[in-house]
Parts: structure tokens; C-alpha cells; sequence
């Protein structure tokens, strides 16, 4: 079984295989398949694929998911390549050629790298699809979308929502308390986390910045955001998730929105606490400054970080 990229050429055939019953059934309507194919052809972003076993059977496609069109793929973890995968010769159903499809897809998107999670949405009617994600070590999410990590890494990290605010608001009081108290008075840390209860503060951060939790389990234990003038708001740790990495994979959630976003540095007022942990993220501070917070003036630094 070999892959080749799919080219313009291959798009009668295709078309072929999308008029049959199966793919009918399971994929929809074969037209929208082919414009979205044909527009997104040299993309970046989107890798698709023939695949030949003595003659050309299935195609193939992996993608970013979180720069497909909106939909499902919002409820995927960031960092999710998504994967489609339609066997088009129907002589080839039914002999574990399905999963060595997802075999070959998952393989292609490791060596790409960068991606921490597979995800695929088969439609809830498809079985077989069902059956041989879970045997390739997907599992069914809330969503509806079935998902596969890649790395050893026990938390993901989605987009937050404005019901993640009590959650997220929690977290910010009690590491300001209980991890910044060594670096500030009781004072000033009660001072600071008077914040967490300004709820339009924090709608606005998750209506109109990109703002990014960490979700072990069901609980958060992180979260960030980024400004669209490339300022980075926040970046915390729950207070009992402290040096694990959670923040430095925050981090790099945002540098990578940043980066997308095509701008030339990122910079951000960074606490007494955090300065030493931005500095080996290759920040470097441009002046020490005193920043009010409610009705104190807290020291911290103005620091910022170019990105190449």
C-alpha cells in the first residue's frame, strides 16, 4: 500500500467514489467535497492523498483542525490534526484496509509534528469507522469527535469558554494567594486578587482575546491569553500544578497564535513571581515599573520577547 499527494487530475475519480453509496451515506453531499479539495489544494495547512494498493482505492486528507472551517473542530483540543479517510473501490471494504488508512495518517502526522492529538468525527451511523478508530486507540469525546493523544502529556488545552469563568476566576484568586504571596504582602496580593470577581473583565478577555485553558480530567489547571496587538494578558498555574509544564505549553499556545498572527514580538507586565520563568522563555525585561492593580501599585515588568 503506497500514498501519493493527490493532484487536480485525480478529482473525476473522486468524484467517482464520493457518488457511491457508502460515501453518499457518510460523507455528504459530493460537490462540497470536491470545491473545498480543489480551493484548499496547495494549502499548507491540509495534506490530501491517493492511496494505491495495485490501483489507486482510497483517499485520504490530514489537517490542521483549528484552521478548517468552524464547526465540531472548535471542540477539538488545540493542537488536534484532524483525519478524513473514504475507501472510494468498494472490492477494497472490509479488508482492513480502514485502519491501516489511519495507521498510515496517524505515522504522516507525527513526522509533520507539532500536533499533540488526532481527531476524527465520524458520523454517529458509521460502526466500522467507529470500531477501527477505538482499536487504533481513539476515544469518543463529549464533542462527538473521536480523539487520539499523541504525546505523554495527561492535560490538552482548548479554548476557553465563558462557563470556564468561575473555574478560571477560582484558579487566579488562590495562585495569587497561595503562590505570589511569597513575593508580596498579604496586602497587595489581597489587592490583586480583588480582580477575580470583575466577571466583564473576564467575558471581555474570553469574547474578544485568544484565550487558552489547560484541562486535566475535567479540571483546569491553567489558562492564558493573548491580545491582538500581540500583548499577553495572562498566564497561571493552579497552585498545586506548579514546575510540570503546564505554563510553558500555555506559553507556547499563545507564541504559536502570535506567530499565525504575524506579529514581531510578544510583551507582557510580568510579577516579581514569574519573571525568572519568562526569562527562560527568552523574554527580556525593557524597564521595572510600578503597575497599579485596584487601589495598590504593585511592582512588576514590562518585558517582551522577539519573535524570529
Amino acid at each position: 500500500m503506497i500514498a501519493r499527494k493527490f493532484t487536480l487530475a485525480d478529482l473525476p475519480l473522486l468524484n467517482d467514489w464520493l457518488q457511491t453509496e457508502p460515501a453518499r451515506k457518510y460523507f455528504g453531499v459530493p460537490e462540497d467535497w470536491l470545491h473545498e479539495i480543489e480551493a484548499n489544494l496547495d494549502a499548507d495547512w491540509i495534506h490530501h492523498f491517493i492511496v494505491e494498493d495495485g490501483k489507486p482505492f482510497a483517499f485520504v486528507q490530514h489537517y490542521d483542525a483549528h484552521l478548517a472551517p468552524l464547526g465540531i473542530w472548535s471542540e477539538a483540543p488545540l493542537g488536534s490534526a484532524g483525519i478524513d479517510f473514504l475507501i472510494g473501490e468498494l472490492s477494497f471494504l472490509g479488508k482492513g484496509y480502514g485502519s491501516k488508512l489511519v495507521e498510515f495518517l496517524v505515522r504522516d502526522i507525527r513526522a509533520t509534528g507539532g500536533f499533540e492529538h488526532v481527531v476524527a468525527d465520524p458520523t454517529p451511523e458509521n460502526n466500522a469507522s467507529i470500531r477501527l478508530l477505538e482499536k487504533a486507540g481513539f476515544s469518543a469525546h463529549s464533542s462527538g469527535l473521536y480523539i487520539k493523544r499523541l504525546s505523554d502529556v495527561p492535560w490538552s488545552y482548548y479554548l476557553a469558554k465563558e462557563t470556564d469563568i468561575p473555574e478560571i476566576t477560582d484558579l487566579f484568586y488562590n495562585t495569587i494567594q497561595f503562590v505570589n504571596i511569597k513575593d508580596y504582602t498579604k496586602e497587595q496580593v489581597d489587592d490583586w486578587s480583588y480582580w477575580h470577581s470583575a466577571m466583564d473583565k473576564w467575558q471581555h478577555g474570553i469574547w474578544h482575546d485568544f484565550f487558552v485553558k489547560a484541562v486535566d480530567g475535567a479540571k483546569i489547571i491553567g489558562f492564558g491569553s493573548l491580545r491582538e496587538d500581540g500583548y499577553l494578558d495572562y498566564l497561571f498555574t493552579h497552585k498545586d500544578h506548579q514546575h510540570q509544564g503546564v505554563g510553558r505549553g500555555l506559553y507556547q499556545k499563545l507564541e504559536n497564535q502570535a506567530r499565525a498572527k504575524g506579529h514581531k514580538s510578544i510583551y507582557a507586565d510580568v510579577s516579581i513571581t514569574a519573571r525568572r520563568f519568562f526569562e527562560n522563555l527568552g523574554f527580556e525585561v525593557e524597564i521595572e515599573q510600578l503597575k497599579k492593580s485596584h487601589f495598590l501599585e504593585l511592582v512588576n515588568y514590562r518585558m517582551r520577547k522577539a519573535l524570529d
